[in-house]
């Protein structure tokens, strides 16, 4: 097993290489999948009243904080949906085949063979990117790889494609990753016969990942809110 030295021990023990937020949206789709059969059956049986009572009151204040937190993400998915498409047509392009398609065209615009092929070719190691970067998390003071310091390690390259690998390399996992993990992925690319088409396998894995993560965060708000609405209806009307 590799042993990351860049990183002080407590921060590979104390925390994961994903962001506090997208640690929320994982957590609440796991919490979806784990309860969904005792769900369904609360959703369908019939109770007398005074138990319907009691229940609503239960997913009111237990099911609340769950729900607030898992609406709070939906305005921070949207700004990050669109500030990825906002990268359409930024910064420089060496052009080249179209690559993507598939499930990250639900996410990307169009990105171009010969940019990612630059980006790969440009990126640092992880340590030097955490060294000089100018992220002030916690995690990036711990010695990880800040997306936004990442993007800026690749400045002359296309901001759309240095995103995209980004996500690739970190499969879709938050906004900061580890250095080895960095590392390995990028001469995992290098190493490939066709980096490109390495690239667009795991930014198509990294894509299905972050669609489960909303998809389950969907799946538990609705939950959520069909379990009040369901037992305030029996409870008082």
């Amino acid at each position: 097993l590799r042993t990351q030295k860049s990183l002080p021990r407590s921060a590979s023990l104390a925390l994961s290489p994903e962001s506090i937020l997208d640690q929320h949206i994982v957590h609440a789709a796991s919490s979806a999948v784990d309860s969904s059969s005792h769900i369904i059956s609360s959703l369908t049986r019939q109770v007398d009243r005074e138990t319907a009572k009691g229940e609503f009151y239960f997913f009111f204040f237990a099911g609340s904080g769950a729900g607030v937190i898992g609406l709070a993400q939906i305005p921070r998915i949207f700004e990050e949906l669109s500030g990825i498409r906002a990268l359409a047509g930024e910064g420089p392009s060496e052009g080249g085949e179209a690559i993507g398609g598939g499930l990250s065209s639900l996410i990307y615009p169009t990105i171009y063979a010969k940019d990612v092929e630059k980006a790969i070719n440009k990126v640092s190691s992880g340590e030097t990117i955490s060294k000089n970067g100018k992220a002030t998390s916690y995690l990036a003071s711990r010695g990880y790889v800040d997306r936004d310091d990442f993007v800026e390690s690749l400045k002359g390259c296309n901001p759309l494609a240095s995103y995209a690998l980004f996500e690739a390399l970190s499969n879709g996992s938050g906004g900061v990753m580890s250095p080895d993990r960095l590392d390995e992925n990028v001469a995992m690319y290098r190493a490939s016969s066709d980096p490109v088409a390495a690239f667009n396998t795991a930014l198509q894995a990294a894509t299905t990942t972050k669609l489960a993560a909303y998809g389950g965060l969907a799946f538990l708000l609705f939950i959520v809110f069909a379990l009040i609405t369901e037992s305030g209806m029996n409870a008082f009307l």
